[in-house]
């Protein structure tokens, strides 16, 4: 999922390819972009 909302897909659009609600999308994806901060430290 990580990769696809990288690539510009929207979660509604995700959701619809993958057969899941898009709330659990929206949740998936900020847990994983939380992971990447926490391995990669934050750069901002």
């Amino acid at each position: 999922m990580i990769a696809w909302a990288a690539d510009g897909y929207h979660p509604e659009e995700i959701a619809a390819v993958l057969d899941l609600r898009e709330d659990n999308v929206r949740a998936n994806l900020h847990k994983a972009r939380r992971a990447l901060t926490g391995l990669l430290g934050d750069e901002s």
